[in-house]
């Protein structure tokens, strides 16, 4: 039977299996889930996309076990999947086992730490733990999560700089991205601070190699290390980078008294040594409303697939129209070529540009294909979901409409051997 660990946070919980979940292949092993809560209030065709990684703490090392899928995959939670995880997050052996720390006292815990990225290309950042059992505090300081990137720079002679002075650092790279820390070590010039702070923000540098509509979501902390007894000073922020807001820190980091008080160990041989980690990072592309081509394809009968480009607002798109199913690529992608071939009109979808992206990247998109009656002037509509590699070039729409239905003349989708088709692509979002 399965434990339920509800935080009200955007309706989450945890679904745990303490013996397995014995439907999933998860016997001798402990299953552990991230699932959508309360999906019933939520909108119709509701969609949420999320990284995530569970935890099981080790007590004997006061860290964490780390359980992720490969390359840090985004998943997609909607009406038909409203549950991912682990079927095999640790097996029973290994929890048992004294040695490792997991169990002690007969209890554990297990955490999960959260990024979710919604269709408004916002992120919010979440950690959480839950105790199957009442336990008591692990001994030490709290573990931290894993840093994704960072920097650390020392900056010298700092009463040498003058109050107007900007200061940039080397650049350095995370996740395809390319960042630097700006400091200005009088104060920025903004709401009358200047010779009272010191500002620090962190700033993508190349906004510009990327689409307009390319957002990206970090969670941060920004440090000014302690020389002296090694507490150092920081703040962490949550934040959306794009063209238009490439820079986000704080324009009042940490007050010139505060900073130069000898006792608090900042400011040492008039050098201060600042820090950056970035701890999550996500690309996304914001949703566009739609993309829609309409075409007339003429005489019908005498091909057997017709291609087409079209340029739409942000990208380039080519289509393959098959008009009596394929075979050689069906078998390619895993399709049962036996159903389709000689059966369906078949549709490829190929965005050309994907050579600007990395290939692990992931594209989300509906694709929707309308065959027009043209005696009652309406549609036959197919729609499909996809969240496919970037790398995958081509998305396969198999079975647009079967040969037998588009052929009927009474559907009045062939006239004088053609027919207009319009492809509708939405809910566009890279990740």
């Amino acid at each position: 039977m399965p434990f339920f660990f509800f935080f009200f946070f955007c309706c989450r919980k945890l679904v745990l299996y303490p013996s397995g979940n014995s439907k999933r292949n998860g016997k001798g092993h402990v299953s552990l889930y991230l699932a959508i809560a309360d999906t019933e209030k939520l909108s119709r065709g509701w969609e949420v996309y999320v990284n995530f990684k569970l935890f099981v703490l080790d007590y004997n090392c006061n860290n964490y076990l780390t359980i992720q899928d490969a390359d840090g995959v985004v998943r997609k939670f909607n009406e038909m999947k409203s549950e991912w995880g682990f079927d095999q997050l640790i097996s029973l052996e290994v929890l048992f086992d004294p040695c490792n720390g997991y169990l002690v006292e007969d209890s554990c815990v297990f955490g999960a730490e959260v990024l979710v990225i919604g269709h408004s290309a916002k992120s919010e950042s979440l950690s959480m733990a839950v105790n199957t059992l009442p336990v008591k505090p692990p001994i030490g300081p709290p573990v931290e999560p894993p840093t994704y990137g960072s920097l650390t720079w020392r900056l010298q002679n700092l009463l040498t700089w003058a109050a107007s002075d900007v200061v940039i650092s080397k650049t350095f790279t995370v996740g395809d991205r390319e960042w630097n820390l700006q400091v200005t070590p009088k104060g920025d010039s903004a709401d009358g601070i200047r010779g009272k702070y010191l500002s620090l923000f962190l700033q993508l540098t190349d906004c510009e190699r990327f689409p307009s509509n390319t957002t990206v979501n970090a969670s941060f902390k920004l440090k000014i290390l302690d020389q002296l007894h090694n507490q150092h000073y920081e703040k962490t922020e949550n934040s959306s980078f794009c063209a238009s807001h490439k820079q986000r820190g704080y324009s009042k980091f940490i007050s010139l008294s505060e900073l130069y008080e000898v006792k608090n160990g900042y400011f040492k041989d008039d050098d201060i040594i600042l820090e950056v980690e970035i701890l999550k990072m996500a690309i996304i592309m914001e949703p566009l409303a739609y993309e829609n081509f309409t075409w007339k394809l003429e005489n019908l009968s005498k091909f057997d697939w017709l291609k087409r480009n079209h340029s739409g607002p942000e990208r380039h798109w080519k289509f393959e129209v098959h008009t009596k199913g394929v075979e050689a690529v069906s078998k390619k992608k895993g399709v049962d070529t036996d159903s389709i071939v000689g059966k369906y009109l078949a549709l490829f979808v190929n965005l050309s540009e994907t050579k600007k992206f990395q290939s692990n990247r992931t594209i989300n998109l509906t694709l929707k294909c309308k065959i027009l009656d043209q005696l009652r002037n309406k549609y036959y509509e197919k729609t499909e979901n996809y969240s496919l590699l970037i790398s995958d070039t081509q998305w396969l729409l198999s079975n647009v409409i079967s040969l037998s239905e588009l052929n009927l003349a009474e559907n009045g989708y062939i006239k004088d051997d053609a027919i207009i088709m319009e492809v509708e692509i939405s809910n566009i979002s890279m990740v």
